[in-house]
């Protein structure tokens, strides 16, 4: 269910999304499976930030952080870029930097995670050039795992943080490769959560449930 409350989220059907939550979130708290809790509470975090309410978005990822514990779960790091974004525009850079200290993943789609929410945080704290090489990595790891909508995030980062620095001959590349790649989903919150937007990622087409490319285990 927390997968399908993303897919949901990601076309714009964020009441349906809602609903959801409110349906396995209780359920995945009593049950006090981290590996149940922890998708749950991400999925339920971008909800609420989509919603307007930064506050329960912030407290839902302190929840999570709280959930996973000090025992690192790949499983718990596939949405860890979103998770720091949210973080960040609630103003706590230091739960970002934290939430990194617990998935020190290399390998795979935790890796992958990884570097894209290490590009976040360093974006979030001003370093653009750091920012810029690990977006970048970032990008080049998701498409090599064929996850359109991560690369797309990436790309539209790199591209951010070229204008940032000046170049915004540069950052035409690819912030266009960035909407060319968000055109299956519905871009929404997580671009809305970008720390320094220069394009708007409009809606585009549906996408099958069974096409959503963030479904990790399929993929190993």
């Amino acid at each position: 269910l927390p997968q399908k409350t993303l897919v949901l989220f990601q076309r714009g059907q964020v009441a349906e999304a809602s609903a959801l939550v409110d349906d396995f979130l209780p359920r995945s708290r009593v049950a006090r499976d981290p590996q149940a809790l922890a998708p749950a509470l991400s999925a339920a975090a971008a909800v609420a930030a989509e919603k307007g309410d930064l506050t329960a978005a912030v407290a839902l990822v302190k929840e999570y952080e709280t959930a996973i514990g000090e025992v690192p779960s790949p499983q718990a790091s596939a949405h860890l870029p979103e998770l720091v974004r949210i973080a960040l525009a609630g103003g706590d850079h230091d739960l970002g930097r934290r939430l990194l200290e617990l998935s020190p993943f290399e390998l795979g789609r935790p890796g992958h995670a990884v570097v894209a929410a290490k590009a976040v945080l360093a974006e979030g704290n001003g370093e653009t050039e750091a920012a810029l090489a690990l977006h970048r990595e970032a990008a080049e790891r998701w498409a090599g795992y064929g996850y359109v909508l991560g690369e797309a995030s990436s790309l539209y980062g790199a591209g951010r943080c070229l204008l940032e620095l000046g170049r915004p001959f540069d950052s035409t590349s690819p912030l266009t490769a960035a909407l060319e790649g968000s055109t299956p989903l519905r871009i929404n919150a997580l671009v809305a959560l970008e720390l320094h937007p220069v394009v708007v990622l409009g809606a585009g087409a549906e996408v099958p449930l069974e096409d959503w490319s963030g479904n990790e285990e399929a993929r190993e």
